[in-house]
């Protein structure tokens, strides 16, 4: 099916009657179609790249959806960075903390009695609690 566009240079086409007309026509229906393709080839390319926008966004809005429990609407650009920075900082206060729980366990392993064992002290049940607490918030973050 013609579009507008078509359906235009073609009834200009048919109306040329005269041979100033004509002539006229052979120059402008040309270029007409050279424009007409190529406003197609930029309408072909922006809507790749709006599908390859939405391919790799949509990941993203599916999650902030089920953490925000606003599963019937997309986020503005703006809310989104802000809830990614935001999931980003939440990301890296655990880290720090599963860091500062596990330095208790980095100490030198040389001089353990039982090298199978893989440390040379006892840990103690405050720091059993804030290093299983630590994976805990982890596993919260990174497992919506």
């Amino acid at each position: 099916m013609k579009n507008a566009i078509e359906m235009c240079i073609d009834a200009a086409a048919r109306l040329a009657t005269s041979p100033y007309d004509a002539e006229l026509a052979s120059r402008i229906i040309p270029a007409a179609r050279g424009e007409l393709a190529d406003l197609r080839a930029e309408v072909d390319s922006a809507h790749k790249y709006l599908e390859t926008v939405y391919k790799r966004i949509m990941p993203v809005v599916c999650l902030w959806q089920l953490e925000t429990g606003n599963d019937d609407r997309w986020p503005d650009l703006v809310v989104l960075i802000d809830w990614l920075r935001a999931r980003g900082d939440k990301a890296r206060a655990v880290l720090s903390r599963l860091e500062d729980a596990a330095e208790a366990y980095t100490a030198d392993q040389s001089y353990s009695n039982d090298s199978r064992l893989g440390m040379n002290q006892p840990i103690t049940v405050a720091e059993g609690e804030e290093l299983n607490a630590a994976v805990a918030a982890a596993r919260a973050i990174l497992e919506p």
